[in-house]
């Protein structure tokens, strides 16, 4: 029983430490707060950000392309909320030494990342898109000139 205590006041102090022959967990419980505090901090702001882009709702009147602002507010937010999660679980592992609190935020990490990801990716898709159709445009507007002897 004695050895099974040990163990785990190991297990425990293992993430606090930096051993270069260890396999284990390297992180300094500094390093896991810090993490744990712009995590927290890029949430809130992600969070605050996304919920005025809600009132791009507003500009809908204006110019109808704004109706994608609230949706993607909703990612934003949904995105803001995993980290804050995740900033949370890590907190709770230095304070504990869970390593189930661990599991989780590196979970929640997984979510923000892969849905940023995939915000990128469309975002990448969007620009070349719109890339292309101002190409276009400018073709057609400079046909149309042509067409009526009109030299720009």
């Amino acid at each position: 029983m004695e050895d099974l205590n040990m163990y785990q006041q190991n297990q425990y102090k293992q993430y606090n430490t930096f051993d270069q022959n260890s396999t284990g967990l390297s992180i300094s419980q500094s390093e896991l707060r810090s993490l744990a505090g712009w995590a927290k901090f890029i949430a809130i702001v992600q969070i605050i950000g996304a919920a005025i882009m809600c009132l791009g709702i507003f500009a809908i009147f204006f110019n109808p392309v704004f109706i994608v602002y609230p949706g993607m507010a909703v990612v934003f937010i949904l995105m803001g909320v995993k980290l804050l999660n995740a900033a949370s679980s890590i907190r709770r592992f230095i304070d504990s030494g869970d390593y189930y609190s661990l599991s989780n935020s590196l979970r929640y990490f997984k979510s923000y990342f892969k849905i940023n990801g995939i915000m990128v990716i469309i975002g990448m898709a969007l620009a070349v898109l719109g890339i292309i159709l101002a190409v276009l445009a400018i073709g057609a507007f400079g046909s149309i000139l042509n067409q009526y002897k009109l030299r720009y």
